[in-house]
């Protein structure tokens, strides 16, 4: 497999696997976070189309400068960030911040080829809302490698029945809804529990 994506045959050849252009749209219409891209050259020139944004963007915004693009506030913050991971001394910096009633947890990505070289900056942005409230359900107090998850499902209103002994499998299977971005929600819960800290 080669390491740079290619496109061929109407798909993308990743190292990892291929996808067709519309699966890579829809991807990222699809995950429950937005992605946005300043590049190597300080102009905003992509963001993922997903519905309800917290942060909204437009097609028109499109190759604007950080400056025209970031209420001017902010501009110098971003600024700095930017500078940071250009010059090698961040990869990431992140913030939790309430946007629109929401709790959101921002965080800004260096992007970078193979070889380090600096492509741009990626911005993140999850509302994080309902991973806090599965939290403090009692969610993450389960063991997902024992099985041992009576109080999570309680709090989460499932009961699991007829549990085959020897696998901790359940008859009646878990909802996707607390399955499809488990590893996400982890990796959220994890950093708002550090920040809390800090």
């Amino acid at each position: 497999m080669p390491e740079k994506p290619y496109y061929e045959d109407a798909y993308i050849y990743f190292p990892t696997g291929r996808l067709t252009l519309m699966q890579a749209q829809q991807i990222f219409s699809t995950i429950p976070f937005e992605l946005d891209l300043i590049d190597h050259t300080e102009h905003f020139t992509w963001y993922s189309d997903r519905p309800n944004r917290e942060h909204v963007r437009r097609v028109d915004q499109l190759e604007e400068t950080v400056e025209q693009c970031h209420p001017a506030m902010i501009v110098p913050g971003v600024k700095a960030i930017i500078r940071s991971f250009r010059e090698g001394r961040r990869d990431m910096v992140e913030r939790a911040v309430v946007m629109k009633g929401h709790k959101t947890l921002v965080q800004y990505y260096a992007l970078r080829d193979p070889n380090g070289e600096y492509l741009g900056t990626i911005e993140f942005t999850g509302n994080v809302d309902h991973i806090i409230d599965l939290y403090d359900q009692g969610a993450y107090s389960a063991d997902i490698t024992s099985g041992a998850s009576t109080k999570a499902d309680k709090a989460l209103g499932r009961q699991f029945q007829q549990q085959d002994a020897t696998s901790g499998a359940s008859a009646q299977m878990t909802p996707p809804k607390m399955t499809r971005w488990f590893k996400f929600k982890m990796v959220v819960a994890h950093l708002i529990k550090r920040n809390d800290h800090k």
